[in-house]
């Protein structure tokens, strides 16, 4: 897929700036933390490891990489055939 690789690509090493562009994020040592966004959050829960573009919340469970975060964000699943619309998602933003 080179969609995929593309994103891969552009993001190697540092997931940060993905991630920024869904949430505001501070910085906490080697991990990212934001209030998550697929629960009702009110302090920063959600951790993510920048540079492999893992997230985990503590308060609701939800976890994966970036592909996963941006489906969940967009209620697209990769289980059901949205993986497609999950790359095309993330294509655009490539750009900016």
């Amino acid at each position: 897929m080179e969609a995929k690789k593309a994103i891969l690509e552009r993001f190697n090493g540092d997931w940060t700036p993905a991630y920024r562009r869904f949430l505001t994020v501070e910085s906490n040592g080697k991990q990212l933390m934001s209030v998550c966004p697929f629960h009702q959050d009110s302090k920063p829960s959600l951790s993510i490891d920048p540079v492999k573009g893992l997230f985990k919340c503590f308060g609701c469970g939800a976890s994966g990489d970036f592909f996963r975060f941006y489906g969940l964000k967009h209620g697209l699943s990769s289980s059901n055939g949205g993986f497609p619309e999950i790359l095309a998602g993330i294509l655009p933003r490539l750009r900016n």
